[in-house]
C-alpha cells in the first residue's frame, strides 16, 4: 500500500539519482524504466497523475498512419513496435486490437495505390500476423460493412488493425510499477524554484499543495517531463529561456451512439488530406481530432465552436445520414500537444532540448503512440549532437546506485546498470555528455556492473 505521507517524507529525506518533474505518460514511463534499472527515482506531479494531456487522447495506441505520407518511416516503425510490445507483452490487459475501415472517395483523401502502399508498410513494420493484415474492399463490401457511408463517389476502402487502450490507466499503472520498484512518487506537489551549486541544479524547492508544507528535493539529475508546461519549468532555472515548444490543441467529441449508429471504427478524410477517427465505445462514439495552434490559457483549454463544426462537417461529408449539430455533442475534451519549434530538429522523436544547467534535461515533442520504453532521442549541446539509446529494461533488479566516480560519462558512453538478457549479455544504457567539474574524470571505454558492495 502506498501512503502519501510516507512518500512525501522520502522526497524530503533521500537524495535521488533521478528526479522527474511531470506525472503524465512520459514522466511515468521514464520513472518506471529507471526504477527497474536500479536507480533511486523520484516522480512529482502538481496535479493528478495523467490529469492533462495523458488522459485526453483519442484512446488509441497507434503507429501514426498519418505520418507515412510525411515520410516519417522511422517514427512509424518505432511506434508500431512499441504498440505490439504493449499489446502482447507489457499491457495486454489494457491495449487491445481495434479494426478500422478506411473508406476511399474519388477526389478526396489518398488514392487506392497510395493507401495500399501505406497499409502494406504499416503491416510490415508491425510484423502483423496474417489474420490481421490489411484487406482492400470494393464499394459494395464497404457499404455492407458500414451502411452509413456516403455511396456517392465511393471508390472502395480498406480494413486494417491498430490498437486502442485506456490512456489514463496506462499512465497510472506505469506510476504504480515505478513505485513497486522503489521510486518515490507524489502528486499535488508543485515545483517552485531550483537551488544551484557549483553552476548546476542541486535541488528543487517544492510545495505540498495538500499539506501546505515546503520541502527540498535533491537529485543528481532532473528530468523535465512537464508536457505543455515544459518551458515554465525551464524558466525557473533561466528566466530568459526562449520557447522550445509550440502548443497545438486537439479537440475530441463524444456523441451518443443513437445519434451516430456506426458499426465500424472509421478513418475519414477531409478535402485537405487530413484524417479524423470515428470510434464506437459502447453507447457512445468518439470523434477526433483537430490540430490547431494554441496560445491561450493552458489551465482552461476549451473546444471552440469552429473546432466542433469542423469535426461534424467531416463526419457529415462521409456519413450524410447522421445529420449532426453541435447540440448532439454530449461531451468534449481538449488536449494540448507539443510540436517542435521551427528551430528544432525535424521529426517526432524523443528529444532533449537545449538547457542552461549541467546534467539536467528537458523532454519534449512526444506523441501518445506508446509508452516509449525504448527511447531514441537527440541531445543538443554547444557544437555537439549525439544519440541516446536505451534498451528494454531488465525485470525488477535490486535498487542500487552508481558509485560517485562513475557519475559523469562521456557522450554515448555505456554504463551497465544491472541485469542481463536471455543470452547473459549485460544490458546497458547510454547517458548524455556532461561537462566535467574540476578533478573529475570521465568514464573512458569501460562499464560498471552493480554488485552487492555497491547496493
Amino acid at each position: 500500500m502506498l501512503i502519501r505521507d510516507e512518500q512525501i517524507a522520502r522526497l524530503a529525506r533521500e537524495s535521488f539519482d533521478l528526479a522527474i518533474i511531470g506525472g503524465g505518460i512520459n514522466g511515468a514511463a521514464i520513472a518506471r524504466d529507471a526504477a527497474m534499472r536500479g536507480l533511486n527515482v523520484a516522480l512529482i506531479e502538481r496535479g493528478d497523475f495523467a490529469g492533462a494531456t495523458s488522459s485526453r487522447s483519442s484512446k488509441l495506441i497507434h503507429g501514426g498512419l498519418r505520418y507515412l505520407p510525411q515520410g516519417e518511416l522511422r517514427l512509424v516503425r518505432t511506434a508500431l513496435a512499441e504498440r505490439e510490445r504493449l499489446r502482447r507483452l507489457t499491457a495486454p490487459h489494457l491495449v487491445k486490437p481495434l479494426r478500422f475501415l478506411f473508406p476511399l472517395y474519388r477526389g478526396r483523401g489518398p488514392g487506392r495505390l497510395a493507401l495500399g502502399a501505406g497499409l502494406w508498410l504499416y503491416d510490415l513494420f508491425a510484423r502483423t500476423p496474417r489474420a490481421e493484415r490489411h484487406r482492400r474492399v470494393n464499394p459494395a463490401h464497404a457499404l455492407a460493412a458500414e451502411p452509413m457511408l456516403n455511396p456517392v463517389e465511393l471508390a472502395g476502402g480498406a480494413f486494417y488493425y491498430d490498437a486502442g487502450g485506456d490512456d489514463a490507466r496506462l499512465t497510472i499503472e506505469n506510476v504504480l510499477d515505478a513505485a513497486y520498484h522503489g521510486a518515490a512518487i507524489a502528486n499535488y506537489v508543485e515545483l517552485e524554484r531550483f537551488s544551484h551549486a557549483e553552476g548546476r541544479i542541486a535541488a528543487a524547492e517544492m510545495r505540498d499543495r495538500l499539506g501546505g508544507t515546503h520541502l527540498e528535493l535533491r537529485a543528481r539529475l532532473f528530468v523535465n517531463a512537464a508536457g505543455p508546461w515544459i518551458d515554465d519549468v525551464r524558466r525557473l532555472d533561466d528566466s530568459a529561456a526562449a520557447p522550445s515548444v509550440r502548443l497545438t490543441k486537439g479537440v475530441h467529441l463524444v456523441i451518443e451512439r443513437e445519434r451516430l449508429p456506426v458499426r465500424e471504427a472509421l478513418v475519414l478524410g477531409d478535402a485537405h488530406g487530413r484524417i479524423i477517427f470515428v470510434i464506437p465505445h459502447g453507447e457512445v462514439v468518439l470523434v477526433g481530432t483537430t490540430d490547431t495552434d494554441f496560445d491561450g490559457d493552458r489551465e482552461h483549454v476549451a473546444a471552440e465552436l469552429e473546432d466542433v463544426e469542423y469535426l461534424l462537417g467531416v463526419v457529415e461529408q462521409s456519413l450524410p445520414g447522421a445529420t449532426l449539430t453541435p447540440a448532439d455533442v454530449a461531451v468534449s475534451w481538449r488536449k494540448m500537444r507539443k510540436p517542435r519549434t521551427e528551430s528544432s530538429n525535424q521529426g517526432r522523436n524523443w528529444r532533449i532540448c537545449p538547457c542552461s544547467f549541467l546534467r539536467s534535461v528537458t523532454l519534449a515533442d512526444i506523441a501518445f503512440h506508446s509508452e516509449r520504453r525504448r527511447m531514441s532521442c537527440h541531445c543538443w549541446y554547444p557544437k555537439q549532437a549525439a544519440t541516446i539509446r536505451r534498451t528494454a529494461a531488465p525485470a525488477a533488479p535490486a535498487k542500487r546506485s552508481l558509485p560517485e566516480e562513475y557519475r559523469v560519462v562521456t557522450c554515448c558512453q555505456a554504463v551497465t546498470l544491472g541485469g542481463s538478457n536471455s543470452k547473459g549479455t549485460p544490458r546497458s544504457v547510454k547517458w548524455p555528455a556532461a561537462r566535467l567539474k574540476a578533478g573529475e574524470t570521465a568514464v573512458s571505454g569501460g562499464s560498471w556492473t552493480p554488485n552487492s558492495s555497491a547496493a
